[in-house]
C-alpha cells in the first residue's frame, strides 16, 4: 500500500516543480544578443524569369560600400531582398494572400512589383 501513496504524492508535487521552468528560458544578458524571432521568406519562385531570384548591386547605407543583393519573390507571397554572402534579410514585403506576385523589376533606385487578386 505504500507505493500508491508515494505515487500520489509525486503526482501532486510534479506540477509545482514545473512552475519555475519558464523563467529559466530568458536571461537579461540575452536581450539584443540572441535573436528569438527569425524572419523567413520561403522558397523562391523560379517558374518565370520575372519572378526568379535576381542579383543587383546596392550601396549599404551604414558603411557606404557596394554589395550584391538578391531580389526574390517566394511561394509564400513575399518579395524580399537578401544579402548575397550570408542570406541576411535586408527587407521584405508580405503581400496579402489574394495579391499573387506576377513579377518584380529593379528600376534605377526603386523596386517595382506587379501583383493581382
Amino acid at each position: 500500500m505504500r507505493l500508491p501513496s508515494l505515487l500520489r504524492l509525486g503526482l501532486a508535487v510534479l506540477p509545482f516543480l514545473s512552475l519555475p521552468t519558464p523563467s529559466w528560458a530568458l536571461h537579461a544578458a540575452d536581450v539584443g544578443v540572441v535573436d528569438w524571432h527569425k524572419h523567413l521568406v520561403g522558397a523562391p519562385m523560379t517558374g518565370a524569369a520575372v519572378t526568379a531570384p535576381s542579383f543587383y548591386r546596392t550601396i549599404d547605407e551604414d558603411t557606404r560600400t557596394e554589395e550584391s543583393t538578391i531580389l526574390t519573390a517566394t511561394g509564400n507571397n513575399v518579395l524580399a531582398a537578401l544579402k548575397r554572402p550570408d542570406g541576411f534579410l535586408r527587407w521584405r514585403y508580405v503581400f496579402e494572400k489574394k495579391d499573387r506576385i506576377l513579377g518584380h523589376w529593379k528600376v534605377e533606385m526603386a523596386i517595382v512589383s506587379l501583383s493581382r487578386p
